[in-house]
């Protein structure tokens, strides 16, 4: 799966739809689209495929309009590592995951 595949792949729903949806859940749900155990993704490993995965989502819950902390808390991390995570995901290539 490319990292184009993975970006075009969120839910279809209304942005408004997506702020009701909580951080928690959604990670959840992204973890068995990405056909990852939610215990890697919540985990301490740092894997490079695990990390793209979580700057992935990092971006997504973002965009839907959640904070540094919420996403932080669902991803279990601090939010400077979620804030880390996004800057990071802008200069990663389009390679698969």
């Amino acid at each position: 799966m490319t990292m184009d595949a993975v970006i075009c792949s969120c839910h279809p729903a209304t942005p408004k739809d997506l702020r009701l949806t909580s951080p928690w859940s959604y990670v959840f749900a992204r973890a068995k689209e990405f056909e990852v155990a939610p215990e890697l993704l919540l985990g301490s490993k740092r894997d490079t495929y695990l990390v793209r995965i979580r700057a992935v989502i990092a971006g997504e819950l973002r965009q839907m309009g959640h904070s540094f902390p919420e996403i932080g808390r669902a991803l279990n991390r601090h939010h400077s590592t979620v804030m880390h995570l996004l800057a990071l995901s802008t200069k990663l290539p389009d390679r698969a995951i």
